[in-house]
């Protein structure tokens, strides 16, 4: 249980730093698409944890040593499914943050969410690849995260928990947005902004064709 709670906890973590990403700058369709994309992998995520929880406990008669092989196997696939999604989300908003640098002050900070959840997703992806080729293959033992090699325990299990977690302390400390997103300080601001940036003192009707409003 306290396994399933700490990987519920980053996934969950990681999830919210992207989502944040994309709240942070203007969006023309008030950010319905990262709505969807957060209800859905809050989904799944919660479905994956839910079902490896349940199926992955010891059982004495179970095949595995588990009480559900099958659902294990699936309650791991679906938090790599999360994992993946989460990587194809990173692209849309890489290109929305670069769509707006040096024209809107949450960059810097979004900036900084951004990098801490790459940071931590390949840890991630390790810790979840684990548990998941030992769910499908019980006869690598040294990948048992209770009581497989110390090694395994060390790097794999309490490594990545730590790794993962520092990189998501530092970009939510550094992630701090400086105006509030649709607020006419945002708007102020972004035209301060557009104005040193391109020596247009008009800057706000440039923003605005490209959306923000």
């Amino acid at each position: 249980m306290t396994s399933a709670a700490v990987i519920a906890v980053i996934s969950l973590t990681i999830i919210g730093l992207v989502y944040q990403c994309n709240t942070m700058l203007p969006s023309q369709n008030k950010h319905l698409h990262q709505k969807i994309l957060l209800g859905i992998t809050h989904l799944l995520n919660t479905a994956g944890i839910g079902i490896a929880t349940y199926a992955g406990s010891p059982s004495a008669t179970g095949e595995g040593g588990v009480a559900n092989q099958t659902l294990n196997r699936v309650g791991n696939v679906l938090l790599l499914t999360v994992l993946a999604i989460i990587y194809g989300w990173m692209w849309p908003t890489w290109r929305k943050m670069k769509r707006y640098q040096g024209v809107h002050p949450n960059v810097a900070p979004v900036r900084w969410l951004f990098f801490a959840a790459m940071t931590a997703m390949p840890f991630w992806l390790v810790r979840l690849v684990s548990i998941t080729t030992y769910a499908f293959a019980h006869t690598i033992t040294s990948l048992d995260p209770v009581m497989g090699s110390y090694g395994t325990k060390l790097l794999l299990v309490f490594g990545m928990y730590v790794l993962a977690s520092a990189a998501l302390l530092v970009g939510g400390w550094y992630g701090v947005p400086k105006v509030a997103p649709g607020t006419p300080a945002e708007y102020r601001q972004i035209e301060q902004e557009f104005a040193l940036a391109r020596g247009n003192s008009n800057g706000i009707e440039m923003v605005d064709q490209q959306g923000l409003k």
